[in-house]
């Protein structure tokens, strides 16, 4: 079962954040589905099948878990994004606004 869980970080912070999210997911992962890939043909070179139905099946969960922490990154990235946008577009009427009294 996933859960979620939040926290607050800086907003400066984000893009290191998913940087070490990211690094620690392929980390983790391909060192996994490493091992049970040569498990996986280990089976299947001795012709055994049930075993190698049950690696392909943990190899798939493991690929899911990778999939799902790569798309809440890919989600707060674009939040991120979407920040960065909405205060660039305020500053911009901030000056555009100072500009006309002034001026």
């Amino acid at each position: 079962m996933r859960v979620n869980i939040s926290y607050s970080i800086d907003f400066e912070e984000v893009p290191k954040t998913i940087n070490k999210i990211i690094s620690e997911a392929k980390t983790e992962s391909l060192n996994q589905v490493n091992k049970q890939y040569d498990e996986l043909l280990r089976h299947l070179t001795e012709e055994d099948e049930k075993h190698s139905v049950k690696k392909i099946n943990s190899i798939r969960k493991q690929l899911a878990q990778l999939d799902a922490r790569l798309s809440d990154c890919a989600n707060i990235l674009t939040g991120y994004q979407k920040a960065l946008l909405d205060s660039t577009v305020v500053s911009e009427s901030k000056n555009e606004a100072k500009e006309n009294a002034e001026g």
